[in-house]
This record gives structure tokens, C-alpha cells and sequence, in this order.
């Protein structure tokens, strides 16, 4: 097993085996939405139940969940979407919601079958601060969430955060 996949597998050790998964994940958010940049599956590609089964036993509640994530796109399981929909009912009531859990969530509408619209990024030539845009990001995905719920008829339970 390739020991970045085993890294990500473990929580203690999971954001050294995911960050090193390859340079594009760092920068999940573009990736996401940029179709030039393929998220590179080939070294994850035999161990995905092995990832999903972690995701489902231990969620992370920080950039390492929607990264996971994002390398387990393509892959069908009922329980990493029941977790997802947990961690991000949890969430959701933060204020702010975590920028995390905006790309989470749009990973979970696509799991779901949804094609999620490229959100606004920030850029030099944005009209709008940084913050602003991550407000309003953050801000659609708290209005977002209900709807979402009942379109797939989820109940989502909130869980306790692992502690600090």
C-alpha cells in the first residue's frame, strides 16, 4: 500500500498522507471546479473502499474531510454520503459555516447526482475582498442546505466533533 493512502487512512497522520497525495489537492477549491485540473486517482484507485471505510469510521471535521472527498469522486457508497450529510448538518449552524464544508457540500450534490455551479473565487481582479466572497459562499450553502435535505430526502443528525 502506498504509504501516503495508509497515512490518509489513519486520523492522526491523515492530512500528511492526503497533502501529499498530490500538489493539486492542496488547492481543492480551483481544482474543483477547474475541469483542466483532473484530481490524479491513480494512486488511491485499489484503496478507495479502504478510504471511504475511513471516512465513514472517522470523520475529520477540517480541509482533510472534502479532500478525502475529492479523491473518493466516482466511487458509490451510501454510508460516505450518510456521514457527509452528518458532519455538514453538524456545521452548518457555525457562524461561519468552515470554507471546508462549502466544498464538501458540493462534493456531496455531486455524489448525489447534482452538477454544483462553479461558486465565486477570489481573485486580484475580483471586485469583492476575499471575505466578502467567502461570506457569500458560505452564506449560500447555510440557504442551500435545506432545500438540498428535502430533494434527496435526507435526515441528517448532527455528531460530536472529535475533540481538539
Amino acid at each position: 500500500m502506498d504509504w501516503r493512502v495508509l497515512a490518509a487512512i489513519h486520523p492522526v497522520t491523515r492530512w500528511d498522507g492526503v497533502s501529499d497525495l498530490g500538489s493539486e489537492e492542496f488547492d481543492a477549491v480551483h481544482s474543483f471546479y477547474d475541469p483542466r485540473a483532473p484530481p490524479d486517482r491513480s494512486r488511491v484507485q485499489g484503496y478507495r473502499e479502504e478510504l471511504a471505510r475511513d471516512v465513514v469510521a472517522y470523520p475529520s471535521f477540517d480541509n482533510t474531510f472534502a479532500l478525502l472527498l475529492k479523491l473518493l469522486r466516482g466511487f458509490p457508497s451510501k454510508d460516505v454520503d450518510r456521514v457527509v450529510a452528518n458532519v455538514l448538518e453538524t456545521v452548518v449552524t457555525e457562524s461561519p459555516p468552515p470554507h471546508w464544508a462549502i466544498l464538501a457540500f458540493d462534493l456531496l450534490r455531486e455524489r448525489m447526482g447534482e452538477h454544483p455551479s462553479p461558486r465565486p473565487r477570489w481573485s486580484y481582479s475580483s471586485e469583492k475582498s476575499f471575505s466578502e466572497i467567502e461570506a457569500g459562499n458560505a452564506q449560500d450553502f447555510v440557504r442551500e442546505w435545506p432545500d438540498f435535505k428535502q430533494r434527496h430526502g435526507l435526515k441528517p443528525q448532527p455528531i460530536q466533533p472529535p475533540a481538539k
